[in-house]
């Protein structure tokens, strides 16, 4: 694949309006660490919102995940339903989820092991935080299918409003010179967005009706949310019991949220560009090649090393935190797995854009019976004490082993088309 070819294929605008849409959010997810920093305790309560947005996400992966192939537009004609009925079922089902969840707060904290100190306040968040999430899925199923029409104008409008929307309520409610609700303010901005996005989304859905009636392969939907299912709840499950819970327990769920966040946030912004495209482009036409994003993934990784060590001055003169080295640290050890995972996810991608998630389930099988399961039995016996190194170690080695193991299975499976 040469030079110009590679150019053409990845760099195209729908590539750089993905990079705008996920560069859009710094705006505030900045400020925000930024501002917590100076509150008390801020950052280690910041910290717990990935205990309950862990549950959302298997909910809200279970829905969304089949939309790329069911919404693809060779799709089979068979029974089907409006995708306005979708919604209301995903509506219906969300508003109970989220009450269900919003009633064992508590009880999901203490099997969390969230610390003393922090959890009367933490508490009060989550209360807030809680109803955001629920929120949040409704509006990303609605966001999802834009992506997958290829509605670019709604989606940089909205998250160019968002953002800007986002930022100036963090300014208001967060800081003490304003309503200085500190972490809270954080947990209400969310809500409050959520609400306008929601209605943003609806609005445009029924503005744009020759999108609004796109039809879904039922059998389909059913037997992809099923599988999208039992893999999200497994690795899920896992991850948040043998990384998230233990991270807790050694008292160091704020480093660990802070770094995964400027990770994610700064670092893994181009593969995140990346995969919405494949995927895209895969719901659209299934014989797309994606060689090219493997060659763009090592370009990709160039920016993440030169990023990772901007990180020290981010944390330092950004973020204004005392114990800044602390989190450089965690980043730099993070960084070869994710480096790695940049690959997997080109690989992912396909797999989730095509239907075959019986790929991804067997990945998630692996790595928590041969990785996360033995340790999870370990510490319970009392043979593994864990740390904070040994714990980002074996999150490492989680990442690596499911990355193998996709990217060995896409090759056999890229091979059997030649």
């Amino acid at each position: 694949m040469g030079k110009e070819n590679l150019v053409k294929k990845v760099y195209s605008k729908h590539y750089l309006i993905f990079l705008l849409i996920c560069f859009i959010p710094l705006m505030w997810k900045i400020l925000e660490i930024a501002l917590l920093s100076s509150f008390e305790n801020g950052l280690k309560i910041l910290g717990q919102v990935v205990l309950f947005s862990i549950i959302f996400k298997i909910f809200e992966e279970t829905i969304t995940t089949p939309l790329y192939r069911i919404l693809a537009k060779d799709k089979s004609k068979n029974v089907s339903f409006n995708l306005k009925m979708v919604l209301l079922c995903v509506t219906v089902t969300t508003v109970f989820f989220t009450m269900a969840i919003f009633f064992l707060i508590d009880p999901i904290m203490k099997v969390s092991k969230v610390p003393n100190y922090i959890f009367e306040k933490t508490s009060l968040f989550m209360k807030i935080y809680v109803f955001s999430c629920g929120l949040g899925v409704v509006v990303n199923f609605l966001y999802l299918n834009s992506v997958i029409q290829k509605d670019t104008k709604q989606m940089i409008a909205y998250l160019l409003l968002k953002s800007i929307i986002t930022a100036g309520l963090i300014v208001v409610l967060v800081p003490n010179f304003a309503f200085g609700m500190g972490v809270n303010g954080i947990a209400t901005t969310e809500l409050i967005i959520n609400v306008l996005s929601l209605a943003y989304l609806l609005v445009k859905l029924k503005d744009n009706k020759d999108k609004a009636v796109a039809k879904v392969n039922k059998k389909e939907y059913i037997k992809l949310m099923c599988l999208a299912f039992v893999e999200t709840s497994i690795r899920n499950i896992f991850y948040y019991f043998v990384v998230l819970v233990l991270l807790n327990v050694v008292d160091n769920q704020d480093i660990y949220c802070v770094a995964n966040e400027y990770i994610w946030a700064i670092m893994l912004v181009p593969t995140l560009a990346q995969n919405a495209l494949i995927k895209q482009e895969l719901s659209n036409d299934l014989n797309c090649k994606i060689k090219p994003y493997f060659l763009n993934t090592t370009i990709i990784c160039c920016y993440m090393f030169v990023v990772a060590a901007a990180s020290l001055l981010v944390f330092k003169y950004v973020y204004n935190l005392k114990n800044y080295m602390d989190y450089f640290l965690t980043v730099l050890e993070l960084l070869p797995c994710y480096v790695v995972f940049a690959f997997d996810a080109v690989a992912e991608s396909f797999f989730v854009a095509t239907g075959k998630l019986h790929y991804v389930l067997i990945q998630t099988i692996i790595t928590n019976v041969f990785v996360y399961l033995p340790a999870l039995i370990l510490y319970l016996c009392g043979v593994w004490v864990v740390s904070f190194q040994t714990i980002i170690l074996l999150f490492s080695v989680g990442v690596v082993i499911a990355s193998a193991y996709t990217i060995i299975v896409y090759c056999i499976e890229s091979r059997k088309k030649q």
